[in-house]
């Protein structure tokens, strides 16, 4: 006979241990060492046997046996598929074993490390516990436990599920509105009065239109129920009919938004596929996480805001940047809030001129927003809708080609609050009208020029003569009314009145050096209207054509001085 020099190693330890080991669970399953995955998913289960002096134990037989699985709430469950546990034995050999009734067991022996290893799966499960247990083949007595969890989404992690469950504790919409996971019926503060639905194994509280903003029933206050927009974009977070298997919330009835529909009825959304019912008589009430922001005030800006006009105010031919802001009562910007921007009559500077050609076109206002395409605000009263994005604000640029010179009223108003709005002027000027309080038209011309080196002002407007004086006539050019004068005239305005002397008005040459600047100055031209000089001949500045009749017959002209 052969003889060992030492004694086979008695096992004096064994331990069951897993990866998925939850400590939350643990306290949750009152104490008991609990290990925790979700459905569908392997939960690692090893075995180890070690010796009195801690060292591993190969060779040595092991028993494992389950018994019932219960569910959260304490309830045995054993009568049909949904408690059956699947064993595969990873080491020391590959096997699959089947626990599907309360009193199965399997026996077998650890690798030469001391250790078996299995992974364990109960994928038809509803979310329940199923006590575990290993013992020592020659000892019986040396036993080890460990209960197993397969969570399901349909279930919150509520003292109060009847299940295990993963339901997510929170649920962000595409718009950014965070919503926090449905209360169980039993977790209300108060049931008085409420209905309840068993759905997906869990009770679940309905409302009535009523009850909904009821603040003695509801789940939550009316400043943290959220609107039909967050609702609808809640929805589209999950396509494909895929909302319920990815968050687990109920889907018997609709869920109930805040906001009425226009003709005044409450409003639910099927969260399954975004559908909106009126008229419901009773849905779940969903709660966000944070209370809707107290909208407070909205406000319509540009950086092209002219503090003396008080209006936004660009060339003709120039965009506008507008933007809405949208804050709340401490001044936070708040986002995901609807808008109208309405555009009011044009008008121009002061009334009085005559338009001709198309213009009906010569105030439509193009807005275009940073995405999408642009829209032409044609007529007063027209609108474009907008919402503020993740900064609280939207931004425009805003062209009106055709204007003659017309200042634009624009009213920002909030969809969800009417008493909210601001209103800007919007301003495009041409370079044919003159800077001046007087004018028909707003406009940018340049009041004066730099000919042979001296600055020339341009001519003037009748309304801009002083009191009393009387141009010779009032040639209308480009829609504005322009004081005509004869080199000298008693009676009327000559260039002496215009320029203080006539030693400072242009010469004919100088005239000449105007012409070749002269298309860049907005000033008015017509060959009825020559610029006058301190000689005998003018001259047509549009064209450059020399004008010497104008001594001949006092023909009346456009006066510009030396400054």
């Amino acid at each position: 006979m052969l003889c060992l020099t030492q004694p086979h190693s008695a096992p004096a330890s064994l331990t069951l241990s897993s990866t998925a080991y939850d400590e939350g669970r643990t306290a949750s399953n009152g104490g008991t060492p609990t290990s925790s995955v979700k459905k569908g998913e392997m939960l690692p289960i090893v075995v180890t046997i070690k010796d009195a002096n801690g060292n591993p134990v190969g060779g040595e037989g092991v028993t494992l046996k389950r018994v019932q699985a219960k569910s959260r709430s304490g309830i045995s469950v054993s009568s049909n598929t949904v408690d059956d546990l699947i064993l595969d034995e990873v080491t020391p050999t590959s096997a699959r074993i089947s626990f599907n009734q309360n009193t199965s067991a399997w026996s077998g022996f650890t690798g030469s490390d001391g250790t078996i290893t299995f992974n364990v799966t109960q994928n038809n499960t509803v979310g329940l516990v199923t006590p575990f247990t290993a013992s020592l083949a020659r000892n019986p007595q040396v036993t080890a436990n460990q209960d197993l969890i397969f969570t399901v989404v349909t279930s919150p992690d509520s003292a109060k599920a009847n299940y295990w469950g993963h339901m997510p504790a929170t649920l962000t919409a595409v718009n950014g509105a965070v919503f926090e996971r449905p209360k169980l019926w039993s977790e209300l503060t108060s049931t008085s009065g409420v209905g309840k639905i068993n759905n997906n194994n869990e009770d679940w509280p309905y409302f009535t239109p009523t009850q909904k903003s009821d603040a003695s029933v509801s789940p939550c206050e009316v400043a943290r129920q959220p609107l039909f927009n967050d609702l609808s974009s809640l929805s589209a977070r999950y396509p494909n009919n895929t909302f319920v298997t990815e968050t687990g919330w109920p889907a018997y009835y609709t869920w109930w938004a805040e906001d009425k529909s226009a003709d005044g009825k409450d409003q639910s959304v099927d969260l399954r596929n975004g559908t909106l019912y009126t008229g419901s008589t009773k849905s779940f009430q969903p709660c966000l996480a944070n209370a809707r922001s107290t909208v407070s005030s909205v406000t319509l800006t540009s950086t092209a805001f002219d503090a003396a006009t008080q209006a936004a105010k660009v060339k003709k031919g120039e965009a506008m940047s507008v933007t809405v802001t949208v804050k709340d009562s401490a001044g936070n910007t708040v986002p995901n809030v609807e808008f109208t921007l309405k555009r009011g009559e044009a008008s121009p500077r002061n009334a009085g001129a005559t338009l001709y050609g198309n213009v009906v076109a010569m105030d439509d206002l193009v807005v275009q927003p940073l995405s999408g395409s642009a829209v032409t605000l044609s007529e007063s009263g027209n609108t474009i809708s907008g919402m503020t994005g993740a900064d609280g604000t939207a931004s425009f640029s805003l062209r009106q080609d055709n204007t003659p010179g017309y200042k634009t009223p624009l009213t920002v108003t909030l969809a969800n609050y009417a008493s909210a709005t601001d209103t800007l002027d919007a301003i495009f000027t041409v370079p044919t009208s003159p800077n001046v309080s007087s004018a028909h038209f707003w406009g940018h011309m340049a009041d004066t020029v730099v000919v042979n080196s001296k600055s020339l002002h341009r001519p003037l407007l009748t309304t801009e003569l002083p009191s009393g004086a009387n141009p010779v006539s009032s040639p209308i050019i480009n829609y504005e009314n322009w004081a005509s004068a004869h080199i000298i005239d008693a009676s009327k305005w000559d260039i002496a009145r215009q320029c203080g002397s006539i030693e400072n008005a242009p010469t004919y040459n100088e005239l000449e050096l105007l012409h070749t600047v002269f298309n860049s100055l907005g000033w008015p031209s017509s060959p009825s209207f020559p610029y006058l000089s301190s000689q005998q001949c003018g001259m047509d500045e549009g064209t450059g054509a020399q004008d010497c009749s104008i001594t001949l017959i006092n023909k009346p002209g456009l006066v510009t001085c030396f400054q």
